[in-house]
């Protein structure tokens, strides 16, 4: 409380903003990530002409985690890296909002990554009892995230209840 009996002020330091550093940090992962797809893509697609299930769930995870970075900087823009009592009212609920999506996004990108491997490691799997260990989990990684993903969404509903009726 503050000597005036109301709430205490919010915390303040505009000389502190990391949201350049967030969006630098950020971008920089998802730049090397997509340098690093590109070249994949390359080798599979020109050179060595044959594609499969994990090329195609590497670019699912390439696309969903480029959206995650448009989500990143839409939050980065409504103060992500600021201190609670820098940023404008009226940019605070929207912030949260997409830090809040921002997290669901990349859960299910490493999911997808996840998916990934093991359909890469489909494709050199020697026994059925290999292939039958592999597809199990990645059924269960895809089950858990689902299930993460639905749990979590409710908290959307108990945390932003005006946001939840326009979505």
């Amino acid at each position: 409380m503050s000597a005036s009996g109301g709430p205490p002020p919010l915390p303040s330091n505009p000389a502190e903003n990391d949201g350049a550093r967030i969006a630098a940090a950020t971008l920089t992962v998802t730049v090397a990530a997509f340098i690093t797809y590109l070249a994949r893509i390359y080798a599979r697609l020109i050179l060595v002409r044959n594609t499969g299930w994990d090329d195609y769930f590497m670019t699912l995870a390439m696309a969903v985690s480029i959206s995650g970075e448009g989500v990143i900087w839409g939050s980065v823009a409504n103060g992500a890296g600021q201190h609670l009592g820098d940023i404008p009212l009226q940019s605070l609920g929207a912030g949260l909002k997409l830090n809040f999506i921002s997290q669901a996004i990349y859960l299910i990108a490493i999911c997808v990554v996840k998916l990934t491997v093991g359909a890469m490691l489909l494709r050199i799997a020697s026994t059925a009892l290999y292939r039958r260990l592999i597809i199990s989990l990645m059924v269960f990684m895809g089950l858990w995230t689902t299930m993460c993903v639905v749990v979590s969404s409710p908290l959307y509903h108990l945390l932003f209840p005006s946001w939840a009726r326009t979505v």
